[in-house]
């Protein structure tokens, strides 16, 4: 893992402990969570082109959420037991 994808991984744990601890929070829903990821840089907002991003349910120009080279390196690698 790099220095980045670490502090990724720290920067989403201190939100995601802020959230449920400090605010007393029992829940996370979809806004929570691509809120933080947007914050810390996991995630980023583009226009959806259906070229690029293949079919969904949404009109070409309209915002999605993609993941970064950032996000997509610290989803690489994935859940360790």
């Amino acid at each position: 893992m790099t220095l980045d994808t670490a502090r990724a991984a720290a920067d989403l744990w201190c939100k995601l402990a802020e959230h449920f601890l400090e605010d007393e929070s029992s829940e996370l829903d979809y806004s929570d969570f691509v809120d933080f990821a947007e914050e810390i840089g996991l995630l980023m907002q583009v226009p959806y082109n259906p070229e690029v991003h293949g079919e969904m349910d949404v009109e070409p120009g309209d915002r999605i959420y993609v993941m970064t080279d950032l996000g997509r390196l610290l989803a690489s690698h994935g859940a360790t037991a």
